[in-house]
């Protein structure tokens, strides 16, 4: 059996100015595996321990040494972009500007509903997710991983939590009998759950396991 791991982080803070981003990747195990050695192995190469794009970007942290040094900073996110290419299966992202959450948000109270920024981001990210699962014939199990730390994290886990506690066996179920509608049902109770209630477990703070 196929077993697939999916990573996704945000990018951006939902209480920034413009824009909120969430993505990442989805891979066989084996494959992360391969991609982490050649990874470090990279890192270690350009003299850095770990990657953080607001550190390289703001040449701070593990590349506070770099400023000045752009064309080489453009040639290791080459050679990191490369090996993410070359293990990842498929990638996924999402965008939202926040300005226009912030209208929708005066006129339908999203946040109220726990429909924050992030969780949206996430939200969609996932339909993206298991639509990517619903085409596959082969059979698998799979996980998805979201960074801990970003705000609005605990919105979208609660959502989640909506959906599992009412469709466990759903969620049990593995390609090629995953059924697309089982997806839409998801949605279709996101957009009905209120603001009321209280989770009866709490989901693992740093994974949801599918």
């Amino acid at each position: 059996m196929l077993w697939l791991t999916a990573y996704f982080d945000a990018g951006g803070h939902q209480d920034d100015e413009h824009v909120i981003a969430v993505g990442g990747y989805v891979s066989s195990v084996p494959a992360w595996l391969r991609f982490e050695k050649e990874w470090f192995k990279e890192l270690k190469r350009a003299g850095v321990g770990q990657f953080h794009m607001t550190d390289f970007m703001a040449c701070q942290g593990d590349f506070k040494d770099w400023k000045g040094r752009k064309t080489e900073q453009a040639q290791l996110l080459l050679r990191l972009a490369k090996i993410t290419k070359k293990h990842a299966r498929r990638g996924f992202s999402g965008l939202l500007f926040l300005e226009d959450w912030r209208r929708a948000n005066d006129e339908y109270l999203l946040k109220e509903c726990r429909c924050t920024p992030y969780a949206l981001c996430a939200f969609y990210i996932m339909d993206q997710l298991i639509r990517y699962f619903a085409h596959r014939t082969r059979e698998f199990r799979a996980r998805t991983v979201f960074e801990e730390g970003d705000k609005g994290k605990g919105d979208f886990m609660w959502m989640l939590d909506q959906v599992v506690r009412r469709n466990k066996r759903m969620f049990r179920v593995s390609s090629p009998t995953f059924r697309a509608k089982s997806w839409r049902h998801f949605k279709q109770l996101i957009s009905r759950c209120g603001s009321s209630y209280t989770p009866r477990r709490e989901l693992s703070r740093n994974r949801t396991c599918l």
